[in-house]
Formats: C-alpha cells, structure tokens, sequence
C-alpha cells in the first residue's frame, strides 16, 4: 500500500476545509456532507473554529483510495492547515512532514497575497504541489483566466489536468518531458511522475467543492501521479507539532522509516505509551506505526497542571511527594490520577482539613460580585452591612457582617444575592 501525506493549504476563504470535506465524502469516509457555515465540518473540531468559520489548528484525516486503472492502493492522510494569515506558523510546521500539497485558489479571487507566500514555502520546503481551483461555479469564474494567471505567476509548469494534459504544455516543463514528447508525441507516465516530485510539474485540477464538481479528478490525480518516498530501514520520524489533550502531553509526529510500536523506547529516552491515529476529532489505537503514517503519541510519564491541581487537595506535603512518584511510575493519565487521590481522601492514610466547609464555586468572579451587590443594596435601605475580604495563596475568606434585627425596606435584596 502506497501511504502519502498531503496537505492541504489556501488563502483564507477559498473553499480549502470545504474542499477537505468534500474528498473525504467521494472516499467514502463520511456519509453525509458538513458545511462550515453550518458549523458542522468533519475538520472544524474547536469550538472557537465552529464558531469563526475558520480553521485555527491544523487537522487530519485519514482516506483509503482502492487500487484501479493499474494504480496501487493508496492511503492518504490530509492535513488541513488554516489559511488566516495569522495562524500561517500552524501551516508552516505542517510543511515538513508532507510528501505532497494541494493549493487551493478561488476561481473568483485568483491568486491572492497569502497564496504567494504559501508558493514561497512550498519552494522553500521542496513540496511537490497540485493545484486546485476552487467556485467555478461562481459568476466571474473562468478557467482559461485563472490558468494564464497561474502559469503568470507560478511559471509554466501549471498544467491543467482536469482533462488529458496537452503534451506540447508538459513538453516545456522539462528536458526529459521534451525528448519524449518530441520522440513519441506521449510522455511516459515515470517521466511524469519524476517531473511532478521534482517541482517541475504542477498539476492544475478545475472544480467546485461544494458541488463536488471536480473532486474525483483530483483524487485520481492524487493516486496516479504520486508516488511514495523512500523509507530509511533503521526507525526514523519527524515530530511537527506538541499539544494537550485531558492534562497529557500530544506530540504529533511522522514516520520517514522503520516501524514505531507501542512501548518503544525512542531515541531521546522516552517511551511512546499510547499511540493514537486520529481522523477528525475521532481516534483509535494502533499498536504499531508504518513509514508514510502520522500518529499522535501520548507519553504518561510527566505530570501536567490537573495532575498538579489533583495533588493539592492532599495537605500533606509527604503524602504529595508519594503520590506524584505514584502517578509517574504506573502512567496514569488525570482521569486515573484524580481516582487516586479522591481514594487516598477516604482512606486512613490522609486527613481532610477540619474546621470549615469546602464549597466549589463555578465562577468566583460572579459569587463575589453577587455578594457585593446584595450588600450594597442592603446598605441604599438603610441597613448597616458590610464585608471583609481575606485572600490567602490558596483560598479567599469572606466576614459578612449583618444586624440581626435590620429596619428598612429589603425585599429586592434576595433577589439579587
């Protein structure tokens, strides 16, 4: 099996994420189309994304294209980078792990200012690229336009492959490509192939991704002109991005070479405790990783700020010390090191504090506000109330101080406490 890793990146607002959507739904991978207006996009997994419209993290998904026309079976791993300009480190971190990119230009818009820069760092970073013009079903959308503009700006080696590609094009793009066309009017489909990883070569696809009009071609194309780089024999792989997920450590890496499995010990020292492939906001665990696969890597071993959160309700600083050596010597994740500690509480080994009751407050902030307006309006009706706030590293004391035997007109005050 053929496993690539391609990216996908665009100016802000040309269709890339409904794009994504699109490919994954013609795979097979979803039954039903999201929308990013709808906000419910297989790859808009943040509520911040959902609620912009945008793509703020880079995501993957994983689709499996079945070997015909004499291609082999290829699985391909999409990365969906944002293309706000202000999450371009999010996409540039991305561009180290791909094998292939597609970019995505709006058919209205053309190539735009965060286009450019995305072409410098494909260049930069040796990317071999596919273009795909998006909303050609828009007015103002002409293909004969936007392919001038691109060859303009990106150099004769945009050549559209929405149909046959025309040789005379593909004969000017490269010595090797000339001599063959030249020689037999045709190229041969390895000649292609070199000339597209080497850069020379970047195949122009024409279509609408809402209307999933275009869409096969493209995946075609991503099956048939592609090839898979070499693997190094010993393990190798390329970590691009570090996140958070429930209080443990996320590296996000991918394998050049060998096979990662569970519990190996990498070359820094540290082990790969749980290896989880994600598609979405979904996961599932895999027990060894392949060269051309991404996979997320979840090392128990340190202590996060919940582990550190859970071990304060222990009082006692021994007892601290023995369950924090605990947690990192059997890998529990927060879930499992908050059962713990809640165990240790109402075992004999710890003491709970004693002398005042422990209430949990959602929101501080609020609880306090609330308090100072009901005093407030108990002291505009003439009632003497007041309050004394304490505030300690670990907790706020509060004295409410309020006659027994108050004169005045109060009524509006249990309302607003």
């Amino acid at each position: 099996m053929k496993r690539l890793v391609v990216g996908l990146l665009a100016h802000v607002d040309s269709g890339k994420t409904t794009l994504a959507e699109g490919l994954l739904y013609r795979a097979g991978v979803l039954r039903k189309l999201g929308r990013v207006d709808h906000r419910d996009a297989f790859l808009d997994t943040d509520s911040q994304e959902r609620a912009r419209g945008i793509t703020i993290f880079a995501k993957q998904a994983v689709l499996t294209l079945p070997a015909a026309d004499g291609t082999d079976e290829t699985e391909l791993t999409l990365l969906d980078t944002p293309g706000h300009v202000d999450f371009s480190a999010e996409a540039e971190r991305a561009l180290q792990v791909l094998d292939y990119a597609v970019l995505v230009v709006s058919g209205t818009d053309g190539v735009q200012a965060h286009t450019e820069t995305l072409w410098k760092l494909l260049a930069r970073y040796r990317v071999p690229t596919f273009i795909f013009v998006n909303k050609m079903d828009l007015p103002g959308a002409d293909a004969a336009v936007r392919l001038r503009e691109l060859r303009g700006r990106f150099g004769d080696g945009c050549v559209d492959f929405t149909t046959a590609p025309d040789p005379e094009a593909l004969a000017l793009c490269s010595e090797p490509l000339m001599e063959e066309v030249l020689a037999s009017g045709i190229s041969s489909r390895e000649t292609l192939l070199m000339a597209i990883a080497r850069r020379q070569v970047f195949p122009c696809f024409f279509g609408a991704a809402l209307r999933l009009d275009g869409l096969d071609g493209l995946l075609h194309g991503l099956q048939s002109l592609t090839r898979m780089p070499p693997a190094w024999g010993e393990f190798g792989a390329r970590v691009f991005k570090v996140s958070e997920d429930a209080g443990t450590r996320l590296s996000w890496l991918k394998v050049t070479g060998g096979v990662l499995h569970v519990k190996d010990t990498l070359p820094g020292g540290e082990k790969a405790d749980t290896l989880r492939l994600y598609s979405g906001g979904k996961f599932r665990l895999v027990s060894e990783c392949l060269p051309g696969t991404v996979v997320e890597l979840l090392q128990q071993g340190d202590l996060s700020e919940r582990h550190a959160r859970a071990l304060l309700r222990l009082q006692d600083p021994e007892v601290q010390r023995r369950a924090a050596g605990d947690m990192v010597r059997r890998g529990m994740n927060v879930a499992q090191a908050e059962a713990y500690v809640e165990k240790l509480l109402q075992s004999d080994q710890v003491t709970p504090p004693r002398g005042r009751s422990t209430y949990i407050i959602k929101d501080v902030r609020l609880f306090l506000n609330s308090v100072d307006r009901g005093l407030h309006l108990m002291r505009q009706a003439g009632v003497d109330a007041g309050w004394n706030r304490q505030d300690t590293d670990r907790e706020i004391l509060l004295t409410i101080r309020i006659p027994k035997r108050a004169s005045g007109k109060i009524d509006s005050v249990s309302e607003s406490c």
